[in-house]
């Protein structure tokens, strides 16, 4: 029994020399898109490697980024366009979204490509606007991050393996709990490090483009020295408008309700009037 208990203080010192916070890593959304023209996944450092031996990488792990905006005669039109290009150098598309200002529609749409066709896909998306408004390239170097991914990877699996021999000698149900339980977190740990470590390889696999396309402008304007006749035209059909619904108001409160009230105190009034003065007017006849 103490036995146990020392072998499980020993594995215990060794899993929290193992899991000790790693220096902070630069984040790298799960949203942004995957990697950098020509960049591949390193391999993975030979199995036979030492622990804490650093894998050897031939090349760097670079995410890249890019957001562009383009002035196209027809948004909904070119956003097809992207989509096939995307589809023919073995991308897709991630999301794509509509909105219709006046009757003019602009689309933003993200694709994902190979990391090796990120800038020949950038030079066709440009050949597609009437105007490019922005093109803005981001890159980010993961191959640090990567690399102790490789190392905790590595300490956690030992760390596993602890743990095993140490189940196979615990004697009571206590201990066995115990042995259980660390265990199953470290193996939480460990799934969890081959989660970042496999999201980013894909990331580095794959360049995220975030497109917005935007309607080019259906005329020129006509501005001179700040004149602005298409707004002014605007302004005087509201103006007419307004004074319409204003007549129209008017027009249907004389009809249904000043007209009837008019007809109803009026008349009356009107014809008691009337034959008050006709009886004035007869009575010095009679004397």
């Amino acid at each position: 029994m103490s036995k146990v208990l020392g072998i499980l203080v020993l594995a215990l010192l060794v899993v929290s020399g193992a899991c000790a916070p790693a220096a902070p890593k630069p984040e790298v959304s799960q949203t942004e898109g995957y990697a950098p023209s020509g960049a591949k996944v390193a391999p993975a450092p030979p199995a036979q490697a030492k622990p804490g031996e650093l894998p050897l990488f031939g090349e760097r792990m670079i995410v890249r980024t890019a957001n562009m905006t383009l002035i196209v005669t027809d948004p909904t039109e070119i956003a097809d366009k992207v989509t096939d290009l995307a589809k023919s150098v073995g991308g897709y598309v991630s999301s794509s979204s509509t909105k219709t200002n006046e009757d003019r529609p602009s689309v933003t749409i993200t694709i994902r490509v190979p990391a090796s066709a990120f800038d020949e896909v950038r030079r066709a998306l440009r050949g597609m606007a009437s105007t490019v408004k922005a093109d803005d390239v981001r890159s980010q170097d993961v191959t640090e991050e990567y690399t102790d991914l490789e190392s905790q990877l590595r300490n956690l699996e030992a760390t596993e393996e602890q743990y095993r021999q140490l189940l196979k000698q615990a004697t009571t149900v206590d201990d066995i709990l115990k042995v259980q339980q660390r265990l199953s977190e470290v193996r939480g740990q460990i799934e969890r490090v081959k989660g970042r470590k496999l999201f980013l390889e894909r990331t580095v696999e794959m360049s995220a483009i975030t497109i917005a396309l935007l309607p080019k402008a259906a005329e020129v304007s006509l501005e001179v020295a700040g004149w602005h006749p298409l707004t002014t035209v605007r302004t005087a059909l509201r103006a007419l408008l307004l004074a319409l619904q204003v007549v129209s108001y008017v027009v249907i409160w004389l009809l249904i309700v000043v007209l009837p009230l008019g007809l109803l105190i009026g008349l009356p009034s009107w014809l008691g009037w009337r034959e008050w003065r006709r009886r004035r007017v007869t009575r010095p006849s009679a004397k």
